[in-house]
């Protein structure tokens, strides 16, 4: 079914991406799931070893993504309280006060980069 869907014509380039990544995602979290169960299975020391090291570099990639969505959605927060005349609470206003800051120090020049971001080879994202 889903292969049908992205063959359509109407399917867009961006609905594709997204499709994409997402079963890039499920599958490696799939991938790790049953390579775990198998060493709980047949216990092997070096894919142990190896797996801890996926497991963290997935947990890393998750968390900063997490921090960038929650920075990302404090300053929105933020910009619809402005638009409709709404004071910010203290907690919005040091939020973004933080949020800003830190973005530009990490960004020097006020655009995000992009490769000072974890990337998942295996994903594609």
């Amino acid at each position: 079914m889903l292969k049908q869907r992205v063959q359509q014509k109407n399917s867009t380039g961006e609905g594709l991406a997204n499709l994409t990544k997402a079963l890039a995602l499920d599958a490696g979290y799939s991938e790790l799931l049953r390579q775990l169960d198998a060493i709980a299975q047949q216990p092997d020391p070096e894919q142990l070893r190896q797996l801890k090291g996926k497991l963290a570099s997935m947990e890393n990639l998750f968390k900063f993504r997490t921090k960038d969505l929650a920075q990302t959605l404090g300053i929105a927060e933020a910009a619809v309280r402005q638009e409709l005349d709404l004071e910010a609470t203290a907690k919005t206003k040091d939020f973004v006060t933080a949020s800003n800051a830190v973005n530009s120090d990490e960004r020097g020049d006020g655009d995000r980069d992009s490769i000072s971001k974890p990337y998942d080879w295996e994903a594609g994202f």
